[in-house]
């Protein structure tokens, strides 16, 4: 077991290998990454729990969660949760429900909805309260299902819809807390928050006051589309804070790695991203770091909190030169 928990993206790696068994056993060679999160019905099926189970066992891999896929369901096109057809609302909230079973069957411990499809594209086109209200029901009933299995909503500005009725930090804390339920929460994608134009560590904060923080996918962008580079590629020093602040919210979770190679291997772009990840995590946990940390936001001063991020990150150069 590692210090820190992490877990890879089994997409990167099924570029690379023909079966998901293979994969795993791809993945389970990157020292430190103990976790691996799998999509639902892509990877996972309701036929499929032993044989992936079996395959997670032979890798000595543990789930961290399943991410729904709505969109490997045509009918699903034009909406999930909030389709126009009440049928067809509720098939989405029956599979659902089959991958909260199937998250539990393999051990996993959240359920992350990324409402793709929950989205319109035309002035006049939905009636946005209603549809909001659909959402809400759909999350209510799918925490209902298993209390045991958490149910997490990632939000994300657009693309492949055009806008999405979660398209940000606020939207998503109204949406989750009028669930109602103890079991939803909020995963924050570091890039989906900077297309969101936001600071991801303002949005995880943010998350952590009035939710919880179920799940924290991290990669890089620029911030104009869902890039998924490496970790700490583009933004470092946001990329610090973003862990800091997960860290003094006394996150305790599975750090994620959202990230899709060009070019690179998987297991190399893993590789980096845990070692990225890792001498972060160490600054923020260092009590010096936290003072001087403390020190900026005393006084509200930039040019001392971007002293702080300065001189740890070239202390932790010259740490590994």
């Amino acid at each position: 077991m590692t210090k820190y928990k992490f877990a890879a993206r089994i997409n990167s790696f099924l570029r690379e290998h023909s079966t998901l068994a293979k994969a795993l056993q791809a993945v389970s060679t990157v020292p430190r990454v103990d976790y691996v999160d799998l999509n639902y019905p892509t990877h996972v099926t309701d036929a499929n729990v032993p044989e992936v189970k079996k395959a997670l066992d032979d890798a000595g891999l543990k789930l961290n969660g399943l991410a729904l896929r709505y969109y490997e369901y045509p009918e699903l096109r034009l909406g999930a949760f909030t389709n126009a057809s009440k049928t067809l609302r509720q098939k989405a909230i029956d599979i659902t429900k089959r991958g909260i079973d199937a998250t539990a069957e393999l051990g996993g411990s959240v359920l992350t909805i990324w409402p793709s499809q929950d989205a319109f594209r035309y002035p006049l086109q939905v009636d946005y309260q209603q549809v909001m209200e659909w959402e809400v029901e759909g999350f209510r009933q799918a925490a209902d299902h298993n209390p045991a299995v958490a149910v997490s909503a990632e939000y994300k500005p657009d693309e492949p819809r055009t806008y999405y009725f979660m398209n940000d930090i606020g939207t998503t804390i109204l949406l989750v807390n009028e669930t109602g339920h103890r079991n939803t929460g909020i995963t924050i994608d570091f890039c989906h928050s900077l297309y969101a134009k936001e600071n991801p560590a303002y949005a995880l904060d943010l998350a952590a006051r009035y939710s919880r923080v179920l799940g924290v996918h991290l990669n890089d962008g620029y911030g104009y589309r869902d890039d998924g580079m490496p970790v700490g590629s583009v933004h470092l020093q946001q990329t610090l804070e973003f862990l800091y602040c997960a860290v003094k919210c006394g996150y305790d979770g599975v750090y994620y790695f959202d990230t899709f190679p060009d070019g690179e291997g998987a297991s190399e772009e893993l590789e980096f991203n845990v070692k990225v990840t890792s001498r972060l995590l160490d600054i923020a946990m260092e009590k010096s770091f936290a003072k001087n940390v403390a020190a900026a936001t005393e006084k509200q001063d930039g040019l001392i909190a971007a002293g702080a991020a300065v001189d740890a990150l070239m202390s932790l150069c010259e740490a590994h030169a």
